[in-house]
This record gives C-alpha cells, structure tokens and sequence, in this order.
C-alpha cells in the first residue's frame, strides 16, 4: 500500500475510536479484531512454529486480519512470552492438542500459611518462592541455576523487542491502529491467576477474606505504576482483562475488586485517557457501580451481557463494545447473522459510544465460519455509516 494512504488509513480508523469513545458519532462504527491464536490456525500453523519465527508469528495476524473488515486490533501476536517460559522448564501454560490454542495451567504457589509473609513483602515472595516454584530450573544448583535465570532474561528481552516491532508493523504496514498501548491488570486477578490460583483464592474469600484484602492491598503499589501520565498519549488506551469478577458475589466485588478498578478508571481519567476493560462473565449485578464513573472514562467489552440492555441504560456515559456472538459466527446462516448485526446496530450505533466486535476472541479454526464473518464484517462497514 502507498505509504500516504497507510497513513490516511490510519489516521481515519484511529478517529472513529476516539470519536465513539467520547460518545459521539463517527463517520462509521468501527470495528474491532480480536483475533488471537485464530490467526495461527488461520494460516495452517502451529504455535511452535510461531514461537521460533518471529517474521512468521506477523505474517500470521497480518494475513488473518486482512481476511476481514477491521478498524483497529486489540491484539497483534503473541500477548505473552510463552517461548521464555518453556525454555526454561515452566508449567505455567501449555499447547493445546490442536497445536494453536495456548492455556494458562491452573495451579497455586503459595500456601494459606504463607500469607503473613507474602504481606510482609510480596516481591521478595514472588522473587525468592514463586518464581522457584514455577520455574524449577531455577531450584538448581549453580551454575545450571544462574544459567536458567539468564536464559529468561534474554528470552523476555527479545520478546518485548519483537513486541515492539509487530505494533511498529502494524503501524506503519497495514495503516490500522492497536487500540490498547499497556496494560493495566488488577491485583487480585494476577494473586488469582499466578500466585494463590483458582480454588485456592476462592476457597480463602471464604475462609480468610481478611488475608486476602491485605494481600491485595500489599500487591496495589506495584501496580499503580501502569496508570500513565497526561504527558503520554490519549490514544491508545489503558487495558484490562478482568479474570476473577465471573466468580465473586455481588459482595465480594464491592469489597475485593471494586475499589482497584474505579481507582485506575478515575486515574485514566484524570490522565485524559480511556479505561477498556474486557468483562469476562456476567456483570449486570454490577452495573450499578458504573454510576460512579465519569462520563466518557470506560470503555466496557461486553461477553455475555445483553449489550442493547446496557447501551440504553448506560449510553451517554459509557461506551460499550461487543454485539456478535462468536457463536453465530459459527452455527448460524450468513443472513441470519447479517440480520443480528442489523438489530445491534439500529439500537447501539445512535449517539456514538458503540463499538462492534465479537464477545469472545476466536481462538482455533472452528471457532468461526470465514466467510460468514467475511459478510459480516462487510456488512457493519457499510451500514454502520452515520
């Protein structure tokens, strides 16, 4: 493509999300990719293949989100440094049978007794038992351990640097904007997701909620280092991908989650920029608590909320992105889909605030049918014109 109209490109689709997002209309809805380790698939490879060639791993997402219609990605590559972990021995994640598809392991690596000390100092608990603990080359005598160590180091260097050049790529090649620049996870999901694990978390909100609030309070100031400065960007956005809310009770997220989460909306806000947040699971009973944000400060990717519900009631404060279910994109006809598309559209699009996107990132090859999504997406282009 003509370097000038790269340029035109992006400049065009960037717009359209930072126009929606401040809740008015573009010239046209934009569309956004999830495309994760689909695009793997996509081009008949595998993860393996992937980790060893970067200059694959971009081919891979330039060809599988150059399929389809889209505005902006939310993800281009591998979002993790999956490679570093397995070169040194780490069970953390694993490749699926299909080859593409890469999970997270479900395991804890810390005991409930633990908790004093993991308080005391988390980052000397994550350095001196957690790490060990995931990574047992690192429980190895020296030199092999000292080996290990930099092995990772060097490993997650490169990643970061190849990471750098796919959003460079992304840029400057296909004229089309990533639309999150850092990441801004919550501390209790990465307690859940990395240190305590699944039951064991769960098991202690019952048990000792206490620990578990000091804990995430110990593990708060590590964190607040994500929230940028006014000195950086609008656009791209703050980005988080709630993990643990689909499992607390109503209670449980006022207490143990809350807080966190609208402390980095209000401080985006006051950076004057976005808070997108992907809301894994069902939130409407606690939707209530989306009164407490400013106008034009989140940005809510729906997976199983009812986004016309949503839109209506929270419309002219919050901008919502979703509306097809990648399950359609699968079983159903392509004019049934188109038609879905349509109803989302007529009652979402007016107003701005409106982005369309799957519910869920498709993963492997059967997770969508491409022609259907092709016609889809075709669709929302065209009709999604203000």
């Amino acid at each position: 493509m003509d370097p000038d109209k790269i340029k035109q490109s992006l400049a065009e689709k960037t717009a359209r999300f930072i126009t929606t997002s401040n809740l008015q209309e573009p010239d046209r809805v934009p569309i956004l990719s999830q495309i994760n380790a689909y695009a793997i698939a996509f081009n008949d490879k595998t993860a393996w293949d992937v980790f060893e060639d970067p200059d694959l791993e971009r081919e891979c997402y330039r060809k599988a989100n150059e399929a389809f219609y889209f505005d902006g990605l939310s993800i281009f590559g591998l979002n993790h440094p999956f490679k570093s972990y397995f070169e040194v021995g780490s069970q953390t994640y694993f490749v699926s049978n299909n080859g593409v598809t890469i999970q997270h392991r479900e395991s804890s690596h810390m005991n409930v007794d633990e908790y004093p000390e993991f308080i005391a100092d988390p980052i000397s608990f994550i350095a001196n038992k957690t790490a060990l603990r995931k990574i047992p080359a690192l429980s190895k005598p020296y030199p092999e351990n000292y080996q290990a160590l930099k092995k990772l180091f060097a490993s997650i260097k490169e990643f970061k640097a190849n990471s750098q050049k796919n959003r460079q790529f992304v840029l400057e090649q296909m004229g089309i904007p990533i639309v999150s620049s850092r990441s801004a996870p919550h501390p209790m999901d990465n307690f859940f997701d990395f240190i305590r694990g699944f039951t064991g978390t769960l098991v202690d909100l019952r048990r000792c909620p206490d620990n578990v609030e000091k804990a995430i309070e110990a593990l708060t100031p590590y964190y607040e280092s994500s929230i940028p400065s006014k000195k950086e960007p609008a656009f791209p956005w703050l980005l988080n991908t709630c993990h643990i809310p689909t499992f607390l009770s109503k209670e449980q997220f006022r207490r143990f989650y809350w807080p966190y989460m609208k402390r980095c909306i209000m401080a985006a806000h006051e950076a004057e920029t976005k808070y997108m947040a992907f809301l894994e699971g069902t939130w409407e009973q606690h939707f209530d608590l989306f009164e407490e944000v400013p106008k034009g400060a989140f940005i809510a990717v729906l997976e199983s909320d009812d986004i016309i519900k949503a839109k209506k009631r929270f419309g002219d404060r919050i901008t919502f992105a979703g509306g097809m279910p990648l399950s359609m994109l699968r079983y159903s006809s392509v004019q049934e889909c188109i038609d879905y598309t349509k109803k989302i559209f007529d009652e979402c699009a007016p107003g701005g605030g409106f982005i369309f996107t799957t519910n869920l990132p498709p993963l492997c090859k059967e997770d969508i049918n491409v022609e259907t999504y092709q016609a889809v997406n075709q669709f929302a282009h065209e009709y999604g014109k203000y």
